[in-house]
């Protein structure tokens, strides 16, 4: 509602705009607004209706347009109800209704209402009653619960309600089976606290008394039994009982009348003769009279005449009664005729306070105290009596009355819950609001404790503690108290309570004042929930947050931010300078521009930046900042007023993202190099194209251009094959054929690799070897693999004419392998970068060096899988650099080479060679033809099984594995299924060579696996082999 309040055009309603307002009005809203009890105000003579969130719920149906509206208007319904209740209030005068029936409509149909309400006139600055203010209640279900309630109960209370004593039915164990209503008024307990008690239980100390005696007696003999009993109840309260029980088959039929007053009237009688006599022993009486009722004659002492103002000897002989009377101030003389004439009638005691004027012509407080004497018709004989001197008692009694009296005005109008209790902790007196809390009537809480009238033992054990400390201590205490409404709903105030003192300074009670601060504390509850949430996610999101007070300059930051950016702990007072000298030199204008632009809008604007922090340790910290500008708005206008941000830190995003930059831009140079790469065998194999074209005459050219595409072939194949053991090594797809192997082997073999191309470059190539088998356990192609890219690696970044050193040897259990050139070197930053995929330290427009960067990569794989280390150094750039390979030693002894087959000079095979590229079968099947095959070409599956069936007897064939209509694998499983031949060989040519499409070939009945482009040495050998 409080939305609704701000967005409600009141420009247009009959109140105007809020800022013009009656002040009282203006007080008002805020505080029914923030209530959760039903409350609405209606103000003006056009009774236009305001209300909150609660008050929205009993309207029903009227909720969506009754804002604003006028009140009767509203509830038109009932209007005549309500009428006669507004008028009153608008006259000033307050109405509370405890109960009003109301036929509504605010559900689409009529229903009977129940409402407990106070309308309270509200005046505005003139004086005048502006309107009123109401806090309502709906009780229909109460009413209507009570209702059914009564109409079931009533024939069968009816008989116990009529009898004018209390009725207690007790079972054998004396368990309470039933009372009456006598019975909850005579005890003070409620039903429920007696219906199923036990009597010694509820009312402890009387099972060995004479009435616990009386009912067991009664209960066992079957004989009925009575007796007096005065019972002390826990709050103090004395009573008398005339008791009479009565045997009932099984249980006990107790019937029991109050006589307290009876008893307190004997005593009194009893103390009153007493009194008399002390008094007339001290002098305290101040005279004697003696009435003769019959003839009205009034004898009185001269005592009773000096402080009637009579003639004394006249008292003595006897006067009328008239003079007498007409001594009695004015104002009491009806009171003491009406006393005087009860006395007369019922004969006994008597006792009157009034004022008389003396003969020295004061006024005084007596009190007379006489008994009136009967005859045996009950005929006044005779009347005698004595007079006291009250004067003083009653000055002090005047002087406590209006000390009370000003005591309860002020607590009726302290807001929320006031009360005065005694020593023992029983209520005084209490305010209405005390009442509500109860659920009770004064009279039926004032004399008895919070231990009697709380329903929450437990709370009210906790307020009789609180109280006790406080009247001990004699101290003023505030304190949070919990304290559950009449209803059962869980209540928290905030009492201030302090020691009741009396005129000596003795603490005598305590008065306190409670405010009910439920709401307050459940809000305050809700938002620590929401700080603790908020911690707890900055905690997890590793946040932290900073305010700048823009009117001083102060800048506070939280522990995170502190240590975020760099802040000394010792610096508690910050201002944007102290902050600012932290940011990086490079970000800091960036940083304050942005600041700028966001502080320079006159809106609430926000600002958001990615920058960098340099701690005291030389540490750079990237963090993402976020702010957002809160301005105050004042009546000239909007006036800054803070900042308020956060700050995260990104530096480990900020880091991945440079490593996906550096990735993303060593994938676009290691294309760039495979275009190149790809391109410069390309180029030759295309002109020797053209050269074979045009010079197929001339045989040594012939002999050249083959050479060359041969040699350029080669070097593509290399490159492919390197791509496809960096991609298998990288991911783990490697498995090394491990054996004892001599690393000097490994060093002779890599040598002769490379020798060409370190010969071509005109490098002087040095060999240091250690004396002795140097051996580890590893895969001897891969170990050198490792030295030969190490190798090549060191001719082709070395220029012309350099040195290159291999030296070799072993210490403490580890061979060492390190290769030294004269070349270009490595930049510092750039040692650990060269291990990295497509990484090359050096590259010149015309990639005089060529290669992928990824040779070091494989270096770095193998060697790691090997169990060893390799690490790069250099003294800088064109100063040369070396690399250091570490491998564990092995104990075992590399076994001996097996002796080499000699080659096999068998030819003339007849061949079926299928492929679906057109180009690649026939000069593959040319080729074959030239050194002395017969060779027949298919370009699918089914021609191919087509032109097996034709009774050729195949010695070979040579199968590529994607067909267009079936896989080289099916292919090769039906033509074995036709030529069961054990002399016929299946050799794979394929462009797929990763270990596992080898064990595919295999299996489905190759010998051998050939990786495009073929090797076609090796091919030929395989054939003169009979492969």
């Amino acid at each position: 509602m409080a939305q609704r309040h701000r967005a409600f055009a009141w420009d247009a309603s009959p109140l105007g705009p809020p800022e013009a307002w009656d002040a009282a009005l203006k007080t008002l809203v805020p505080i029914m607004l923030a209530s959760n009890q039903a409350m609405f105000i209606v103000w003006g003579p056009s009774r236009t209706l305001l209300y909150n969130d609660p008050y929205g719920e009993i309207l029903g149906d009227k909720h969506r347009d009754a804002l604003g509206r006028d009140f009767l208007e509203v509830w038109h319904e009932i209007r005549t109800d309500l009428a006669p209740i507004v008028e009153a209030a608008y006259r000033g005068e307050p109405v509370q209704m405890d109960d009003i029936l109301l036929w509504m409509e605010r559900r689409g149909y009529r229903e009977e209402t129940h409402f407990s309400f106070f309308y309270a006139p509200v005046r505005d600055e003139s004086g005048e009653v502006g309107g009123f203010f109401c806090a309502c209640n709906e009780i229909t279900a109460e009413v209507i619960a009570e209702r059914r309630l009564a109409e079931s109960e009533a024939q069968y209370r009816g008989v116990l309600a009529n009898m004018d004593e209390g009725f207690t039915l007790f079972d054998a164990d004396f368990n309470i089976l039933e009372i009456n209503e006598q019975t909850v008024g005579l005890t003070g307990f409620s039903r429920e606290e007696l219906i199923g008690e036990n009597h010694w239980t509820r009312f402890p100390g009387t099972y060995d008394s004479v009435l616990g005696q009386m009912y067991r007696q009664a209960l066992a003999s079957g004989e009925p039994g009575t007796v007096s009993h005065m019972y002390e109840y826990a709050d103090g309260r004395k009573v008398w009982y005339d008791v009479r029980a009565f045997p009932v088959e099984d249980k006990l039929a107790v019937f029991f009348r109050d006589v307290t007053r009876r008893r307190t009237m004997e005593a009194e009688a009893a103390l009153a003769a007493e009194r008399v006599q002390l008094a007339l022993d001290a002098g305290a009486i101040i005279g004697t009279w003696v009435w003769h009722v019959p003839e009205d004659r009034f004898i009185g002492d001269e005592r009773f005449a000096a402080s009637f103002g009579l003639d004394a000897e006249a008292c003595r002989r006897g006067m009328p009664t008239a003079p007498v009377f007409r001594a009695i101030h004015p104002d009491d003389v009806e009171h003491v005729r009406a006393v005087v004439t009860d006395a007369l009638a019922r004969g006994g005691p008597y006792r009157c306070e009034y004022r008389v004027r003396g003969a020295d012509g004061r006024e005084r407080w007596i009190e007379a105290n006489g008994r009136v004497e009967l005859d045996a018709d009950g005929q006044a004989l005779r009347f005698p009596g004595v007079l006291l001197d009250i004067e003083q008692r009653r000055r002090t009694q005047a002087e406590r009355d209006r000390a009370e009296t000003l005591l309860r005005t002020f607590i009726e109008a302290v807001p929320g819950v006031a009360y005065a209790k005694d020593r023992e902790g029983r209520f005084l007196m209490a305010n209405r609001g005390t009442a509500e809390l109860l659920g009770l009537p004064p009279e039926r809480f004032i004399g008895r404790t919070d231990l009697d009238v709380l329903a929450n033992r437990a709370e009210a054990e906790a307020i009789t503690a609180n109280d006790r400390r406080i009247m001990d201590a004699g101290v003023v205490e505030q304190i949070e108290e919990a304290v559950q409404l009449a209803d059962g709903t869980p209540a928290f105030w905030w009492s201030t309570k302090a020691p009741l003192r009396d005129g000596s300074g003795a603490v005598v009670g305590l008065i306190g004042a409670s405010v009910d601060i439920t709401d307050r504390k459940r809000m305050e509850d809700a938002l620590r929930l929401s700080e603790q949430r908020s911690a707890l996610a900055m905690d997890v999101a590793q946040l932290g947050t900073w305010v700048w007070d823009l009117a001083s300059g102060a800048v506070t930051v939280d522990a995170r931010c502190r240590e975020l950016c760099g802040l000394a702990p010792g610096d508690d007072t910050l201002t944007f300078d102290v902050v600012a000298a932290h940011i990086h030199p490079e970000d800091r204008a960036r940083v304050e521009q942005a600041l700028s632009a966001a502080l320079a809008s006159a809106d609430d604007a926000s600002y958001s930046e990615e920058f960098r922090w340099v701690h005291a340790d030389g540490t750079v910290v990237w963090t993402a900042s976020r702010g957002l500008v809160r301005h105050e708005r004042t009546a000239g206008g909007a006036k800054m007023g803070t900042m308020i941000g956060s700050v995260i830190d990104v530096t480990e995003r900020r880091q991945i993202l440079e490593s996906l930059t550096q990735a993303d831009r060593r994938k676009d140079e290691f294309l760039a190099m495979l275009a190149h790469e790809l391109r410069n065998p390309l180029a030759p194999i295309n002109a020797a194209a053209h050269v074979l074209l045009l010079s197929a005459a001339d045989p040594r050219r012939v002999h050249d251009a083959s050479t060359m595409i041969s040699r350029q072939v080669g070097h593509l194949t290399r490159l492919v094959d390197d791509l496809l053991d960096v991609s298998r090594v990288t991911r783990g797809l490697v498995h090394l054929e491990r054996q004892p192997v001599d690393l000097r082997s490994v060093v002779s073999t890599a040598v002769e690799q490379v020798r060409p191309l370190v010969e071509a470059r005109r490098h002087e190539l040095r060999t240091r070897v250690g004396a002795g088998h140097i051996t580890v356990s590893g895969d001897f192609h891969r170990l050198v693999q490792v030295v030969s890219n190490l190798l090549n690696n060191a001719a082709k970044y070395t220029p012309q004419g350099g040195v290159i050193e291999l030296a070799l040897g072993s210490d403490n259990g580890r061979a060492r392998l390190s290769v030294t050139d004269s070349g270009v070197g490595i930049a510092p930053h750039m040692t650990d970068q060269v291990f990295d995929l497509f990484t090359q330290a050096e590259r010149t427009p015309d990639r005089s060096q060529g290669g992928l960067g990824i040779g070091l990569a494989l270096v770095r794989s193998l060697v790691t899988l090997h169990g060893g280390q390799v690490r790069a150094e250099s003294a800088g750039l064109h100063r040369g650099s070396t690399f250091h390979v570490e491998l564990p030693l092995s104990t075992e002894m590399p076994a001996r080479p097996a002796p080499t087959p000699a080659p096999s000079n068998a030819t003339g095979r007849r061949i079926l060679l299928v492929d679906d590229n057109t180009d690649a079968a026939a000069t593959l099947a040319e080729l074959l033809q030239l050194v002395g095959h017969t060779v027949a070409v298919a370009h699918d599956g089914e021609s191919a099984l087509a032109q097996a069936g034709d009774g050729t007897a195949w010695d070979t064939f040579i199968l590529d594995i994607g067909l267009p209509d079936m896989t080289g694998y099916e292919l090769a499983e039906r033509l074995r299924a036709s030529h069961p031949a054990p002399a016929a060989s299946f050799i794979a040519l394929t462009g797929y060579g990763q270990p596992h499409d080898r064990v595919i070939s295999r299996a489905s009945g190759f010998d051998h696996h050939l990786v495009k482009p073929a090797d076609i040495p090796r091919l030929i050998d395989m054939l003169a082999k009979g492969g």
